[in-house]
């Protein structure tokens, strides 16, 4: 049994920081009950979440690529380099993989490989679900799947220089039923979402969870 994971993720200016510790909080929405695991059912493999409402939309496949449908043979992530939204970097980087599925590599998802994926990368798999440990200093986020983990500081301003990594420095606060979850600090040896779009060491994350119907729907 899975949860519906609801996730926006908000382009922000990279200086933008979290100023100061949150006003400390009682009680907080509980994600963890049951033992139940969020995934991101009812979302396309390759897309990153919930765009926010009048932002820039998501990397789309390119026609050529679709998913397993009767009498078709599925292809690998292709992207769709004619994005308005992306930069000559990005644009750049998604053709060296475009060219590279058409030499006859496999672009097999990193996950699949057992290497760590970043934010948002992270939650952007329908197969896996991700549990929730919650204690009133840090969410610890454990992915199902090859036991990868995210640590969430709660009521914390982030670190004046963080060391790059994998998953970045993550810190967060409740504000009401939403969780909201800030990341800066990773390197660049992940992508986007599984298009392989790039991104510098300045790439910033925002994620807000609830609960949806507070936690009585559950996803099937």
């Amino acid at each position: 049994m899975s949860r519906n994971a609801v996730m926006k993720i908000v382009p922000l200016a990279s200086a933008l920081l979290l100023a100061g510790p949150a006003s400390a909080q009682t009680a907080f929405p509980d994600f963890s009950s049951s033992n139940t695991g969020w995934t991101g059912m009812g979302q396309m493999v390759a897309m990153p979440g919930t765009p926010t409402a009048g932002g820039p939309r998501p990397v789309p496949p390119a026609s050529r690529q679709h998913w397993p449908q009767p009498g078709q043979q599925p292809t690998f992530p292709y992207a769709d380099v004619n994005n308005p939204n992306l930069t000559d970097f990005a644009k750049e980087g998604l053709r060296k993989v475009n060219a590279a599925a058409d030499a006859g590599f496999a672009m097999y998802s990193r996950e699949s490989r057992c290497w760590l994926t970043g934010v948002p990368v992270y939650l952007n798999n329908p197969a896996q679900p991700t549990f929730f440990l919650q204690s009133p200093k840090q969410v610890t986020m454990i992915w199902q799947m090859d036991q990868q983990v995210r640590h969430v500081y709660l009521d914390v301003p982030h670190s004046a220089n963080p060391k790059p990594s994998w998953y970045g420095e993550s810190v967060g606060h409740y504000e009401g039923e939403w969780l909201v979850v800030d990341t800066i600090g990773q390197n660049t040896s992940t992508f986007m979402d599984n298009f392989r779009t790039p991104h510098s060491d300045r790439l910033h994350v925002l994620e807000r969870y609830h609960l949806v119907d507070g936690g009585t729907r559950d996803g099937g």
